[in-house]
């Protein structure tokens, strides 16, 4: 009798994994649209004289970057 038990449990329990498992899968189906970026240099003739006066307070800092 407990045997039987168990395994009715361990049959809900597999159950409800596998609709838990399935309903975190398929979602809406819908994700944002994809944006991508591209950092460009900037030209020395046209910046101004002193490129700082102009980012008061503003910078990017990129530290060591090593890519596979």
């Amino acid at each position: 009798m407990r045997g039987k038990i168990i395994g009715i449990l361990v049959v809900l329990l597999t159950g409800v994994t596998v609709v838990i498992l399935t309903t975190g899968c398929v979602g809406t189906g819908q994700s944002p649209p994809s944006r991508f970026y591209m950092l460009t240099t900037i030209d020395p003739t046209d910046s101004s004289p002193d490129p700082s006066s102009d980012m008061a307070g503003e910078g990017i800092l990129l530290g060591p970057i090593r890519f596979p």
